[in-house]
C-alpha cells in the first residue's frame, strides 16, 4: 500500500474504533496485538499486515473492505444480512383466523348482530344520585351542540 493509503486505513480504524467506544487498549486485546503496534498503526507510522488489519476488523466487527475505503458505504452487514431477513419474513406462519364461514352463514351473523344492535336500548346515565342526573343534565346542552354539527 502506498503512504496515503496507509494514512487513510489508519484513519478509519482509529474512527471506527472510536465509534465501538473502545479505548486502544481494548481494542490490542480483542485484535490479539500488543497495544504499542495499535497506536503505530493508527497514527499510520506502520502500516498493518493483511493478517493484523484482518484481526482488527474482525475484532471492531466491522468489514475488511470498509476499512480499507475498498466498498462503498452503502454496502456491508446490513446489506448483507438483507437476504436473511427476505427469507425469514417469507417463512413466516401466520396464524389462522380461525374457522373460516361460508356466506350465507355470515349473513345470519351480521343479521343477529344487526338486530341485537336494534333492540338495545341505549342510555345516557342511570339514576344512581342526584349528582349524577345534575352531570348529565348540564352536559346535555352541550352535547346537543357538539352532535348538532355531525351528519350520519
Amino acid at each position: 500500500m502506498d503512504r496515503r493509503n496507509d494514512s487513510e486505513v489508519a484513519s478509519r480504524i482509529a474512527t471506527a474504533r472510536a465509534a465501538k467506544r473502545l479505548t486502544q487498549q481494548q481494542l490490542a486485546a480483542a485484535a490479539a496485538i500488543s497495544a504499542s503496534l495499535l497506536r503505530k498503526i493508527e497514527r499510520g507510522v506502520r502500516p498493518a499486515t493483511p493478517r493484523v488489519f484482518l484481526s482488527i476488523a474482525e475484532a471492531l466487527d466491522v468489514d475488511p473492505g470498509q476499512l480499507a475505503g475498498t466498498m462503498a458505504v452503502t454496502d456491508g452487514r446490513v446489506h448483507a444480512s438483507i437476504p436473511v431477513i427476505r427469507l425469514a419474513l417469507d417463512m413466516y406462519d401466520f396464524p389462522d383466523d380461525g374457522p373460516i364461514r361460508a356466506l350465507p352463514e355470515l349473513g345470519k351473523a351480521v343479521a343477529t348482530a344487526q338486530q341485537w344492535r336494534l333492540n338495545s336500548q341505549y342510555t345516557v346515565g342511570t339514576r344512581t344520585s342526584r349528582v349524577g342526573d345534575r352531570a348529565v343534565q348540564s352536559l346535555s346542552p352541550h352535547y346537543r351542540k357538539v352532535t348538532s354539527n355531525f351528519t350520519i
